[in-house]
């Protein structure tokens, strides 16, 4: 099974390229915060949107600092770095929006939420 997950990582880290998005969304289940991450971008004219990492968080890594370097950390197991993330998709909370001012990436914030606040 290891071989197989790490023969898809290579294929990922070269199909991702050298510019790409990310999305990441989290969700609380039974007490624990899981924070899931994707890579957005297009491959052979079709968008792809693969799972990158699925995470676990206490309440210490819940802050824009902690985000970052969990984005960090998984982009350093494709060999990519921050320079390389065009854009972040998530919703439109404060804590997202010092994400992606520490990264020096613009937002695609949820319609579905803008929607909401009207």
């Amino acid at each position: 099974m290891e071989d197989i997950a790490i023969k898809v990582g290579h294929e990922l880290e070269k199909e991702l390229g050298t510019l790409f998005g990310l999305m990441f969304d989290g969700w609380t289940h039974c007490g624990v915060h899981y924070l899931a991450r994707y890579a957005v971008y297009a491959s052979d004219g079709a968008l792809r949107v693969p799972l990158l990492g699925l995470f676990p968080l206490t309440e210490d890594t819940q802050t824009a600092d902690a985000h970052v370097q969990l984005f960090e950390n998984t982009l350093d197991v494709y060999n990519k770095t921050k320079a390389m993330v065009e854009f972040l998709v998530g919703d439109n909370s404060s804590i997202n929006q010092f994400i992606v001012t520490k990264m020096g990436v613009r937002l695609v914030g949820c319609a579905s939420h803008r929607l909401n606040w009207l």
